[in-house]
């Protein structure tokens, strides 16, 4: 994915909740951690999973919800990724 790309998809997330788009920091690879959910922007999807080596997120088609995974933008294939941008939810470990 693109710079210029990226730069669209924090302009967007920025304007979806009304923060400066400066506030908006695209989250790399190497900062994920697995279990995390995750807002930020596909073309399907504002939250998803981190697998580890992709996201997975809850896709409604036609009346229909499947699990369905997606790269991170780093993994840019030509297809869609994901761009995340926030964790809304810490996956915890018990002990």
């Amino acid at each position: 994915m693109e710079q210029k790309e990226i730069d669209k998809n924090r302009r967007i997330f920025a304007g979806q909740y009304g923060v400066p788009v400066e506030c908006v920091r695209v989250i790399p690879k190497s900062e994920l951690v697995e279990g995390n959910t995750y807002k930020g922007k596909c073309r399907n999807a504002e939250e998803a999973v981190w697998m580890g080596d992709k996201f997975e997120y809850d896709r409604y088609k036609f009346g229909s919800v499947f699990k369905e995974t997606i790269n991170h933008f780093e993994d840019d294939d030509g297809y869609d990724v994901f761009v995340p941008m926030e964790v809304i939810w810490l996956k915890i470990n018990k002990l």
